[in-house]
């Protein structure tokens, strides 16, 4: 009983030391969803640019400031969502394993600048079987929760028009944290372009159609990342840009 008030007692203590509040979002369906009507405590701490445990949380954190979020034992938080602190976003990488002894729950996040890009997967319609010599209408596939992409340019050498070759730079991204359900074998077969565009920018099939926003593709086979926390968002993809 003395072990059970001393816990609940920390627990208190512990809370009032949260000194932020933040509206807690996640990800229901096509969209981000406020998780309740009431604001959460929490407390944001400074990047971890220097401890490697954090850095190590998933290998394309290692290069990228992290930091830490605190909140009460009882909120629940899971990998990607995202809490709004004034006018800051912090996204949740991933929530440190809970002790049921602990007063706080905590978890590794980073600062999401606006306007982040979002990926597309423009996908050939049902029932068309490439018979037509016009380019179909794609079918468009929002990739939620936002995939972390990170610019990383390729040299590459090209046919130049006068003859000969030469070196060129492509627009190279790489793309993780993607949710297992949009590569599926389905959607692989299916896929003709993808494109990333501002998360403000809401895109329609008829302009990815008219090439209104740069074409991607992929550039190898998607791989499945095992570090432990992307169990649900495990696919990363290189894309290039279509020249």
């Amino acid at each position: 009983m003395g072990n059970v008030f001393r816990t609940g007692f920390g627990r208190v203590i512990a809370l009032r030391m949260l000194s932020q509040t933040g509206t807690l979002k996640r990800v229901t369906g096509d969209a981000y969803e406020q998780v309740s009507d009431e604001d959460i405590a929490c407390s944001i701490y400074s990047a971890g640019v220097d401890n490697s445990r954090l850095k190590n949380v998933a290998p394309e954190l290692r290069s990228h400031a992290t930091g830490t979020i605190a909140v009460a034992y009882s909120t629940a938080i899971l990998a990607k969502d995202r809490v709004i602190v004034s006018d800051r976003t912090f996204e949740i990488i991933a929530p440190i394993s809970p002790d049921e002894n602990e007063w706080l729950h905590r978890a590794v996040i980073r600062e999401i600048q606006p306007f982040e890009r979002v990926l597309y997967l423009c996908l050939r319609p049902e029932g068309h079987d490439g018979a037509s010599s016009s380019e179909p209408l794609p079918e468009l596939v929002k990739v939620l929760p936002f995939a972390f992409i990170v610019d990383k340019g390729v040299e590459a050498v090209a046919e130049k028009e006068s003859g000969g070759m030469e070196a060129v730079n492509l627009k190279q991204v790489e793309a993780s944290e993607i949710a297992r359900s949009y590569l599926s074998s389905e959607n692989l077969e299916r896929l003709l372009y993808c494109l990333l565009v501002p998360s403000d920018v809401e895109v329609a099939a008829e302009d990815a159609q008219a090439r209104v926003y740069p074409r991607f593709r992929f550039n190898g086979s998607p791989s499945l990342d095992t570090y432990a926390w992307a169990r649900d968002y495990p696919w990363s993809v290189t894309l290039v840009e279509e020249r």
